[in-house]
């Protein structure tokens, strides 16, 4: 029991101790140890996607840069925190889905005393997708899309940017889809319903998928997309005007026509004839003349109606039961003015080209009432043996001449005109590349319609893109070419995207 006195005692001694000696401490003022006074951060940035975010802090004067280290990050509630700089200036690509509610924080520690202070700004994301050059390229068998600005700027793998991954498989197109109903399914049997969204479509071998034009955000992939999922996915083509969008799978077509209330779901055409997934030629009011190859007759693909339209009998030559092979067809890019295509004749293996009627031509075939339609073949001419038209591996078609651009595919572009039957080189590039896409494009600016002859070429596992403009009257080009733009990536489809109007093919 003495030794528990004995230490009560040395403890309040001790406590005595400590209240009554006065020290002798230096006290440092807070500000001194915590990180130099800070400025030069706007409440609010707006930025455009793809442009570079530029912050740069100012430090009290006389403040040491040195002894502070600088994190800077950038989250929202839809994203994860996520570091974008370590230096005091921050320089920032803007590759994140559009939004209005990005906060980007700067955290300055004080190397000395590991104390800091936190800075905080918003970033406002704006983008201008609507309208610009879409380049639908893969690497590795991811297909992804490069975005070519107006004012020329090139945004890369813009998709993948945004949603964290490309579209699987090799690339075949890109399409835009105006005015169409989206629902996307959301957990609990609850879905989003989207009403007249402006959307692409991104077709590949292995899938397609849904994007929203406006930011690119993923809608909906190839599960959601269809009113009875196909039993097999082999995708032909993807072609879309304002109104109607098509799905050629497996020679089976699958269309959606804005004209009618939607749920934004292709739909069977019944009855379902295998036809040509590639060749065929769109009109102005929004129907397509299609080959079926079993019966190797032109019908009208009627996507109002989902059905197709047979042709009348007889003209040169007949239509119905064709001795001919289908080798290319078309539309000019001025729609009304029909278009062109190349058969072969099985008995005799000559080759034809032939001038497709427009609906201007009086040629009813676009027409969705008729039971019958009027043939659509307003000429056929016989193509000389030994023409280089007849080598070719890339081809397109000019805004209303009944000409076809071609490539053998190499580095040369030329054009073959059915009229006269003559061909004549248009354009040389640099040798080693290799011409992959041409044809001519039509861009909706301000009210005004330009014609551009666009070729898209590929070296080495890059692209290259270059718009031509025409010379008067001609179906050549003006030597130098309007623009030239580039990028990585294997190229497989390029068109340009106006804001009033447009057509994908």
């Amino acid at each position: 029991m003495k030794h528990v006195y004995y230490s009560i005692a040395l403890l309040v001694a001790l406590f005595a101790g400590c209240v009554t000696d006065p020290g002798n401490y230096t006290y440092i003022d807070e500000e001194t140890l915590a990180p130099a006074a800070l400025s030069g951060i706007q409440a609010e940035y707006s930025m455009e996607y793809s442009d570079t975010l530029r912050i740069l802090p100012i430090l009290a004067e006389g403040a040491d840069e040195a002894a502070h280290d600088y994190l800077w990050y950038i989250y929202s509630t839809e994203m994860a925190r996520d570091t974008i700089g370590r230096e005091k200036e921050l320089v920032y690509p803007v590759m994140i889905a559009p939004a209005l509610n990005y906060r980007i924080a700067l955290q300055i520690t004080n190397k000395k005393t590991g104390l800091y202070k936190y800075y905080y700004t918003t970033l406002k994301v704006t983008t201008h997708f609507a309208e610009g050059w879409y380049v639908m390229k893969d690497i590795d068998g991811v297909a992804d899309i490069d975005f070519i600005f107006p004012d020329g700027r090139v945004a890369t793998d813009i998709i993948k940017n945004v949603n964290g991954e490309g579209v699987p498989g090799e690339g075949i197109a890109c399409a835009d889809a105006r005015q169409i109903t989206v629902i996307v399914p959301l957990e609990e049997n609850r879905d989003t319903i989207y009403n007249n969204l402006n959307c692409l479509y991104l077709l590949t071998r292995s899938t397609v998928q849904l994007y929203n034009v406006e930011n690119m955000e993923l809608l909906n992939k190839i599960e959601n997309l269809f009113m009875g999922t196909p039993p097999r996915f082999a995708p032909g083509s993807l072609s879309c005007t304002t109104d109607t969008k098509v799905l050629f799978n497996d020679s089976v077509s699958y269309v959606l026509d804005t004209r009618v209330e939607n749920i934004g779901k292709w739909g069977v055409v019944t009855p379902g004839s295998r036809v040509d997934p590639v060749n065929m030629c769109r009109s102005y009011m929004g129907q397509f003349l299609v080959f079926d190859p079993d019966t190797r007759s032109l019908k009208q693909l009627n996507t109002f109606r989902g059905s197709y339209n047979a042709i009348r009998p007889g003209g040169t030559p007949p239509v119905n039961n064709m001795d001919y092979d289908m080798v290319f067809m078309r539309e000019k890019a001025e729609m009304f003015q029909g278009g062109v295509a190349i058969m072969k004749n099985r008995g005799t293996g000559e080759y034809h080209g032939m001038v497709i009627n427009g609906f201007m031509s009086q040629a009813m075939w676009e027409m969705p009432t008729a039971p019958l339609l009027m043939n659509p073949i307003a000429t056929s001419v016989v193509i000389p043996a030994g023409s280089n038209v007849l080598e070719a591996s890339v081809r397109g078609t000019h805004r209303n001449m009944d000409v076809l651009y071609f490539s053998k595919g190499d580095n040369e572009v030329w054009y073959y005109n059915l009229v006269n039957r003559t061909e004549a080189k248009v354009v040389a590039l640099p040798s080693g590349e290799q011409v992959v896409h041409v044809h001519t494009v039509a861009r909706y600016i301000d009210n005004k319609t330009y014609y551009n002859l666009t070729v898209l070429t590929t070296r080495n596992g890059n692209w290259t893109l270059r718009i031509y403009d025409y010379q008067a009257s001609s179906p050549l080009v003006v030597e130098e070419p309007l623009a030239v733009y580039s990028g990585q990536g294997n190229p497989r489809h390029v068109f340009y995207r106006s804001l009033t109007s447009t057509t994908s093919f």
